[in-house]
């Protein structure tokens, strides 16, 4: 197995409770995510990750031993080494959105609630105007929505065709000729 003497990331993976459950180092830490996708029972546990990247492979392991004793997350099984030699990482505070940041995610949510209702408007519109008689083929490009997808509406609104399809199948052809 190859030493890495080089540059190397120790991740940090916390859950929703913004609890620390994992730490590890890597040298490509996409790369190992993937594995732990595969193989670590705790994976759909993860919410946020943090990186944290090193010179050295020996600092990465030193500072991940130190993590490791001092914060115990739930996954790691190893017991890391208390130590001075590394200094350990600041510890995450705890957020609390801004006043301003409530205020847009609430503006946010109004205008998601005005652009349904918009379009659930739309869409009663369009379908009133299919079953006048005017075909997917002319709105949709009056429209946010593809043909197809116009199409799709209207099968789930009932509403009927304009024209039958005139595609006849080769068997019944065949047998009418005999």
């Amino acid at each position: 197995m190859a030493v890495h003497k080089g540059r190397t990331a120790v991740y940090r993976f916390f859950d929703a409770g913004d609890a620390l459950i994992y730490v590890g180092i890597a040298t490509n830490p996409r790369r190992r995510w993937a594995d732990h996708t595969s193989q670590s029972p705790w994976w759909g546990q993860v919410v946020t990750r943090e990186v944290e990247w090193f010179d050295t492979r020996d600092e990465a392991e030193s500072a991940e031993a130190l993590t490791i004793a001092h914060d115990r997350p739930r996954w790691n099984v190893a017991p890391g080494v208390l130590g001075a030699e590394v200094a350990r990482p600041p510890r995450r505070s705890t957020w609390t959105p801004s006043t301003h940041f409530t205020s847009r995610r609430a503006d946010y949510h109004l205008a998601e609630q005005a652009l349904t209702a918009a379009r659930t408007r739309l869409e009663e519109v369009i379908l009133e105007e299919m079953r006048a008689g005017v075909s997917a083929t002319k709105i949709a490009p009056l429209t946010p929505w593809t043909y197809e997808s116009l199409r799709t509406l209207a099968r789930e609104h009932r509403v009927p065709r304009l024209r039958q399809p005139r595609v006849q199948s080769l068997r019944s052809s065949l047998g009418r000729a005999s």
